[in-house]
């Protein structure tokens, strides 16, 4: 009997310790929220000369840039510039090899990587929509992403990005160096000419149709009794117009490829044009970093020195009392 009273006892102990302790907890974190309440300006201002000088810090220190780069390669060419790419990043150490290419050869271009701009509709475009063909490609690309974007479709893309990190010396410069390297083939050039050539010369023909079609069209226009001649009517292709409006989806057609043409002649001044503007800029994630970092360093270095200080008043008190009773 007087074990099992013993055992409640220590458990009464146990308890009452556990509730005590909880209660200097509560108790701690109370005097915990008053001393912020009564020193919150003073924590404000740490936390402001911490943020200040983490910015400090960030700006100070010679942080990489990066950039990306959205270009449509012509002619052809987008094996040659994949190539082209990998060989840069791969001789960005190589200072003879940065400087024949006209680049800077301290080491301005820490990594530059190549990568297709996804578009299916352009491969199924280029596939004639031919659904056998394409569907266990699409089942595929439900799952492996690095199908599509593999050397067997780089070539099937309009647009693709490149992404660049340069070291701190990184300028607009680097970027039009790089857009120079690029362009700078002999032999795609010789290409790019006669490409050139041969679209002007198929914009000419098509003009030369859309003439012809107008014609036909404003005849029968002016004169509807003409209508019952349609049948009469031949096209390039041989076959007999029974229907005007073949003739107005012929022209309808025309008038997109010469659309499209026009837009790419645009873009013809170069083997590697470039879409975008490009700028090489500061990641500010770092900087917004380093400054969230220092503020909440000093607030809690602050916090813990006070926490110290009042502690040793504490003492401090209780050693005085006890030598005036001495």
């Amino acid at each position: 009997m007087s074990d099992s009273t013993a055992d409640e006892i220590d458990l009464g102990i146990v308890f009452h310790k556990i509730k005590e302790g909880f209660t200097n907890f509560l108790i701690s974190i109370y005097y915990g929220i008053n001393f912020i309440k009564r020193n919150w300006w003073k924590i404000l201002i740490v936390a402001l000369i911490g943020g200040a000088l983490g910015y400090y810090l960030s700006n100070s220190k010679k942080h990489s840039k990066t950039t990306t780069i959205i270009v449509q390669n012509n002619f052809n060419s987008s094996s040659y510039v994949y190539e082209a790419i990998e060989q840069l990043n791969n001789k960005t150490n190589d200072s003879i090899y940065l400087k024949e290419n006209g680049f800077n050869p301290d080491g301005i271009i820490k990594d530059i990587e190549i990568e297709p701009i996804v578009n299916i509709l352009e491969i199924l475009e280029k596939t004639k929509y031919n659904s056998r063909a394409m569907e266990p490609l699409l089942e595929k690309a439900d799952f492996e992403d690095e199908l599509l974007t593999s050397e067997l479709f780089n070539t099937d893309y309009s647009y693709h990005r490149i992404t660049m990190i340069t070291n701190y010396l990184g300028s607009k410069k680097t970027i039009e160096n790089i857009l120079e390297y690029l362009n700078n083939n002999p032999k795609i050039n010789e290409i790019k000419r006669v490409v050139i050539e041969d679209t002007k010369s198929h914009i000419k023909e098509i003009n030369i149709t859309l003439n012809g079609i107008n014609n036909v069209l404003d005849a029968f226009s002016e004169k509807p009794e003409n209508l019952s001649k349609a049948s009469q009517i031949y096209i390039s292709t041989g076959s007999v117009v029974t229907d005007l409006g073949i003739l107005v989806e012929k022209k309808g057609s025309y008038l997109k490829e010469r659309r499209i043409l026009k837009t790419e002649l645009v873009k013809y001044d170069q083997i590697v044009t470039a879409i975008n503007k490009p700028v090489l800029y500061k990641k500010t994630s770092i900087i917004v970093a380093t400054m969230k970092s220092m503020a909440l360093i000093f607030v809690l270095l602050y916090l813990l020195i006070a926490f110290f200080y009042s502690k040793y008043l504490k003492i401090k008190k209780i050693a005085e009392n006890k030598l005036s009773k001495e």
